[in-house]
C-alpha cells in the first residue's frame, strides 16, 4: 500500500510524473516485514488501505483524470490506480495460497 500511496500523492501534486517501479522486496527487507506478526501485518495493510481509499474519496472528477507514466506499465491515470491495486492484491493472494500449500506438504 505504501507504493500506491506514493503514486496517488504524486499524481495529485505533479504534472505528468514518471512513477518508478516500487521495490516491494527491498522495502519488505528493510522494514523487516518477516519479523512482524501476522496481526501486525494485517493491521498495517488495513490502515494503509483505508488511507488510500480516503484519498480516492476526496478526489474530484478532474483529479481522477490526472495522468503520468509508470515504469513497467506505461501511461496511467489516477482512475487506473484502483484496478492496479486489485491486480496487486490478487498476486499477493496467489503467493499466500502457494505458501500455505507448500507448508501443508
Amino acid at each position: 500500500q505504501l507504493g500506491f500511496a506514493e503514486r496517488i500523492r504524486r499524481l495529485q501534486l505533479e504534472e505528468f510524473p514518471h512513477l518508478a517501479d516500487f521495490e516491494g522486496a527491498r522495502i519488505a527487507r528493510e522494514g523487516r516485514y518477516r519479523e512482524r506478526s501476522w496481526s501486525e501485518g494485517i493491521e498495517a495493510f488495513r490502515s494503509a488501505r483505508a488511507g488510500n481509499l480516503a484519498k480516492f474519496r476526496a478526489l474530484d472528477a478532474e483529479q481522477w483524470q490526472r495522468r503520468g507514466t509508470q515504469q513497467g506499465v506505461g501511461p496511467v491515470a489516477m482512475s487506473d490506480i484502483p484496478a492496479l491495486m486489485a491486480a496487486h492484491d490478487a498476486a499477493h493472494r496467489e503467493e499466500i495460497t502457494a505458501w500455505i500449500q507448500w507448508h501443508k506438504s
